[in-house]
């Protein structure tokens, strides 16, 4: 199996699962010499941080995992989340023989308190390969919880089950009996499972329907942001569509950093440039943000440009002010120009703009 602030680009849905199991399993990719029998012994120390400890060591060895692999399998009910998930992720390093800790890892994907533990189970199951077969119609259910909807996705994916999976999740986004977080979910699971072509497709017609439930038109300029972060061509196919649907919030929620992964930055500047003069505040400010934040958080060379009409923003005194001068703070020494206007701010009536002004002239031209 192959293995961000726009802040609010990544809180519209919980980011993939996958992504931290990977990062947990590169961590883990080291077979060098572990002193296997002194983790087994610890994973039953009364200590949880202990246990952790020896949970994590085993899984910093595929060799390690494979000798651990009955106490990692007893480890999966251990009373810590933490200790129960570092299991998951150490039995996902052994593969087909992990065949005997399948279904606990299928109780733990279904009922475990833990979010974090629930995701490394559901990943573990497509990483232990044909050994975890018996595991696909708890995971062909899994696609409609929203909490391990696309680890599921993946994990079927691997196991050759993608068509079937990718067949359920487009049914769950089109049930409008279903919940608006379930459906999302699954929209975001197609971009793991089945026809990237198909996926692509369905998701711009969503980003392009102005009735669609606002999480699912987010989840679907989102996803396409994933997929081209992946290096999915076709994913390139939505850049028309996210930039005609900037100036709806919904998409303006991701689809700046969307456009950035897609490899569209100059486009979605100019766009977002424009839309500085919106009458909308709320979708002004969401541009502003968005020209800042968009290359994975950070401003893109590319919007040094937006300067002169992030100036001429300032001088409405409506809600997206506040984005506006932070926006040209985030721009730095490149917003130079701004400075005059920046400076006027700081004898404004409102306490705020005048805070966030100067903490945008100390950005900008920090030695003065």
């Amino acid at each position: 199996m192959k293995g961000l602030s726009i802040a609010l680009i990544l809180v519209a849905l919980p980011l993939s699962p996958l992504l931290g199991c990977r990062k947990a399993a590169r961590a883990g990719g080291n077979d060098k010499a572990v002193d296997t029998g002194r983790w087994i012994e610890q994973l039953t120390d009364p200590a949880a941080g202990k246990r952790q400890e020896a949970a994590f060591s085993l899984a910093n060895s595929a060799a390690a995992a494979k000798a651990a692999l009955g106490p990692l399998t007893k480890a999966l009910r251990d009373s810590d989340g933490e200790v129960r998930a570092q299991a998951a992720v150490a039995l996902s390093k052994v593969g087909p023989d992990a065949g005997a800790a399948v279904p606990a890892l299928i109780e733990m994907m279904k009922n475990d308190s833990s979010v974090t533990a629930r995701s490394y189970a559901t990943w573990a199951l497509g990483e232990i390969g044909p050994g975890a077969k018996s595991a696909v119609p708890s995971l062909m259910e899994a696609l409609s919880d929203k909490v391990v909807a696309e680890s599921a996705a993946a994990a079927l994916e691997t196991l050759g089950e993608g068509p079937a999976a990718a067949k359920r999740l487009t049914d769950i986004v089109h049930d409008a009996k279903a919940a608006p977080e379930t459906r999302a979910s699954a929209g975001m699971g197609l971009k793991k499972a089945g026809d990237r072509k198909a996926a692509v497709a369905l998701m711009i017609s969503i980003i392009e329907d102005k009735k669609a439930l606002p999480e699912i038109r987010r989840a679907a300029a989102l996803g396409v942001g994933h997929m081209g972060y992946d290096r999915v061509e076709e994913a390139k196919s939505a850049v028309p569509a996210l930039l005609a649907n900037l100036d709806h919030p919904d998409v303006c929620h991701s689809g700046p950093w969307s456009l950035w992964a897609l490899g569209a930055t100059e486009q979605a500047v100019a766009r977002l440039t424009g839309l500085l003069a919106h009458r909308n505040p709320q979708l002004k400010a969401q541009a502003a943000s968005g020209l800042v934040h968009m290359a994975g958080g950070n401003p893109p060379p590319e919007a040094k440009t937006a300067v002169p009409a992030l100036i001429e923003a300032l001088k409405a005194r409506d809600d997206a002010r506040t984005a506006v001068i932070s926006a040209l703070g985030e721009i730095g020494p490149d917003a130079k120009e701004a400075v005059p206007a920046l400076m006027a701010l700081l004898k404004d009536d409102d306490e705020w703009t005048r805070d966030r002004a100067n903490d945008a002239i100390k950005k900008i031209a920090p030695n003065p």
